[in-house]
């Protein structure tokens, strides 16, 4: 086969990959435009469950009852199916009550998988005792 023959047949590719979307990559990169989505959890429960679509921004607000003092932190997350999009944004809550801690993340790939998060001292050290810990089971969609 000689360069002639090869570049046509590169480019007839290359227009099936834009117009038939056979190239689809299988992963998303960046957020969709729907608003997104807020998940409040409780803060006497310590598991929850998900469901969400590629694309999807979700935000987790986690009760943060001992205030800036304690931080939760992401313990395990596979970022290949949820990238987080911020940090922990804490808010202290109004007139004496408890704050809450708010994280986002964006949905990747079709998957299912855990997103677990410790509460623990903000100055602690790298064998801190956790406080809390919260797990939520995410499912995302096609």
């Amino acid at each position: 086969m000689n360069v002639r023959s090869l570049v046509p047949f590169a480019v007839v590719c290359l227009l099936a990959n834009v117009v038939g979307g056979c190239g689809s990559p299988s992963a998303e990169t960046g957020r969709n435009k729907n608003p997104a989505i807020v998940m409040e959890l409780d803060p006497n429960l310590s598991k929850a469950i998900a469901t969400v679509r590629i694309g999807d921004e979700v935000k987790f607000v986690l009760p943060a009852r001992r205030g800036p003092e304690f931080v939760w932190q992401i313990v395990s997350n596979d970022p290949r199916f949820l990238r987080p999009s911020s940090g922990f944004v804490y808010k202290p809550g109004v007139a004496g009550a408890a704050g809450t801690s708010t994280v986002a993340f964006i949905a990747q790939r079709p998957s299912r998988g855990f997103l677990r998060f410790a509460y623990v001292p903000a100055a602690g050290g790298k064998e801190t005792e956790l406080v809390e810990a919260y797990e939520i089971r995410v499912t995302v969609r096609p």
